[in-house]
């Protein structure tokens, strides 16, 4: 039957974003070169009157860098306010985050009409990812006496802006390992989070690192938070990560970076 098949790029009749992968397809084959742009799409598959149809993404790699001013709006959220998508590839975030656009800066934000969603990881980037930095300009809505979670992950770690804790935190699978810094984040103030995964150069295990600072001011010469693990994960898919409790108060994130550590 896949010898007789026929395969072809397909926009559902239903979609809201009209968009096709960024990639080539050979026969049941599909390809994406070097320079193909991060995109996502519907393919169908044909075999007489059957049809049938699958999803393919370009997701993002080293070097890879989104101030999402690229993302076009034209939606209007529960409270009226204009907003967007976030980008295709992000897997199963079209129901999670919004696109906003404030001052002439666009950004995301995690949405808030639904308390199913109130906590959300969405994976940008291939699961074969490893010894990379990613980075982000990250911020929680709010006030001294509410405010949400913000964060991302590298290499199967969390690494977690949690501003009610007050405190920097980096988990994976969080009652096996977690471990956390003093952090007084204030609400409406956007930090830079970087992170990293350091192998030891002999032996299983490393370090996970993170540095937060506000935004705009001189990246610390220091970790704000190091931690040494007897044994490391040694690959995983980079993340977007967003809690707001009961769907209070919402994050934003910006300025996302990719990089393979030299």
């Amino acid at each position: 039957v896949t010898a007789e098949a026929t395969f072809a790029k397909f926009i559902p009749p239903t979609a809201l974003v009209k968009s096709e992968v960024d990639a080539a397809l050979s026969g049941n084959t599909v390809k994406a070169g070097p320079a193909a742009k991060l995109s996502a799409g519907a393919i169908q598959a044909k075999v007489g009157n059957l049809a049938a149809t699958t999803r393919g993404r370009v997701v993002a790699g080293y070097g890879h860098k989104d101030s999402f001013d690229s993302l076009p709006l034209g939606q209007k959220d529960n409270d009226g306010t204009e907003v967007g998508f976030p980008p295709l590839p992000w897997l199963g975030a079209r129901v999670k985050w919004y696109a906003f656009e404030k001052d002439g800066n666009k950004f995301v934000g995690n949405r808030l009409d639904s308390l199913l969603f109130m906590r959300t990881m969405n994976f940008i980037g291939s699961p074969d990812l490893k010894n990379y930095t990613f980075e982000a300009d990250v911020m929680t809505d709010g006030n001294r006496r509410i405010m949400s979670n913000v964060g991302l992950v590298n290499q199967r770690y969390l690494f977690n802006m949690a501003a009610n804790n007050r405190i920097l935190e980096v988990s994976s699978t969080h009652e096996r390992f977690n471990a956390s810094v003093p952090f007084e984040a204030a609400a409406n103030t956007w930090y830079r989070l970087k992170t990293r995964v350091d192998a030891d150069k002999t032996g299983p295990g490393g370090f996970v690192r993170a540095k937060l600072w506000p935004r705009g001011e001189p990246e610390p010469a220091q970790w704000t938070l190091e931690v040494h693990q007897a044994k490391i994960h040694t690959h995983g898919a980079p993340a977007v990560y967003a809690f707001s409790p009961q769907s209070m108060k919402r994050v934003f994130i910006d300025n996302l970076s990719l990089t393979a550590n030299e």
